[in-house]
């Protein structure tokens, strides 16, 4: 006949149930981590490349006056802004999900332009670098600015002062 310990098969399964636990933990915040630096590049990218726009602003300049863009100088700095200011919100991780919206917006105005103004091949690789930044862009949306932000620490921050 079989027999069992009650009170030793509670016991195993709560340590069952901890170990579990723990290795939950250990995921998410492997997850957290990886979430956190990946949210750090994407504003990274942006600000770089805003910064490049900076650097070679009179050659950027030329050049989309020479492919017919209006304005090109205000175009230009419009790029700069939106980049620069998307891409250190994003990164600093601050108006995260309002910070990515404008930058997937950004990208298709800027991908419409590529398609009408630049060669047929390079139009089509501009297309598709960018649907790639809208789609990360779009996880930031979809999942906000995570653990690690300068939004979450406010929110704390609010919430502390409204208790004390």
């Amino acid at each position: 006949a079989l027999h069992h310990d009650p009170e030793a098969a509670r016991w195993a399964l709560a340590q069952e149930e901890q170990a579990r636990r723990a290795l939950r933990n250990i995921v998410n915040t492997r997850h957290m981590y990886f979430y956190v630096a990946g949210r750090m590049l994407i504003g990274l990218l942006f600000s770089a490349a805003a910064i490049a726009k900076i650097v070679s602003f009179d050659d950027t300049r030329i050049a989309l006056n020479h492919v017919g863009v209006s304005a090109p100088s205000f175009v230009l700095t419009g790029a700069i802004l939106i980049e620069l200011l998307g891409g250190i919100l994003i990164g600093i991780g601050h108006t995260v999900r309002r910070a990515a919206a404008v930058l997937i917006a950004y990208l298709g105005a800027v991908t419409v332009l590529a398609l009408v103004y630049a060669a047929v091949e390079v139009g089509l690789v501009l297309a598709l670098i960018n649907v790639g930044f809208a789609c990360s862009l779009l996880m930031l949306v979809a999942y906000g600015p995570g653990r690690f932000s300068l939004e979450r620490l406010l929110k704390r921050r609010t919430v502390l002062r409204g208790r004390a």
